[in-house]
């Protein structure tokens, strides 16, 4: 197969954006198609893992392509829940959220347990009622599984276990 030759910045302005969507999103759908059946599972693995690597490849592009146009719209667009309709797509939202990081998960214990203690008489309340107080606000999605073992604690007992997600790594591209 011939090479061809790489495109000039002279050929690259001839794409419009709203172009170079479209084919993207064609792309996309081919894709979907050439992947159905056993097309995978008749590759090599070897040739799987040079089709992830340009794949990828492909979706980092992309991925950047997606936060430009999302910051576009933040900036540019009206702000808020259904703030616009637009034909052929419907109600849109551009909003901001809120990146809450580094919870003080003592502070939140400490205040919690001193507001529940004001609606109280004063008397010592049933431990498991307090866990319930805390659990009500501070969600347990994980558990540390060192502290548990070195309590003599198997972590396995408090939670389903599955094989994890397959992963395969790529060396950083240049």
């Amino acid at each position: 197969m011939p090479e061809t030759a790489p495109r000039t910045s002279e050929e690259d302005r001839g794409l419009n954006l709203p172009i170079a969507v479209e084919m993207a999103t064609e792309v996309a759908r081919i894709l979907s198609v050439a992947a159905r059946g056993d097309a995978i599972d008749a590759l090599s693995w070897e040739d799987a893992v040079r089709l992830l690597d340009q794949l990828r490849d492909s979706i980092e592009t992309l991925r950047q392509i997606d936060s430009l146009l999302v910051r576009r719209i933040y900036l540019a667009g009206p702000h808020g829940v259904n703030v616009a309709e637009l034909d052929g797509i419907g109600r849109v939202s551009i909003t901001r959220s809120k990146d809450r990081k580094k919870w003080d998960e003592r502070g939140i214990a400490r205040a919690v347990i001193d507001a529940r203690m004001a609606d109280t008489t004063g008397e010592a309340p049933d431990p498991w009622d307090v866990a319930e107080w805390l659990l009500q606000v501070v969600s347990v999605g994980y558990a540390r599984v060192t502290p548990l073992r070195a309590m003599g604690l198997d972590p396995d007992a408090f939670c389903d276990v599955e094989p994890g997600k397959p992963t395969v790594q790529l060396p950083p591209r240049h």
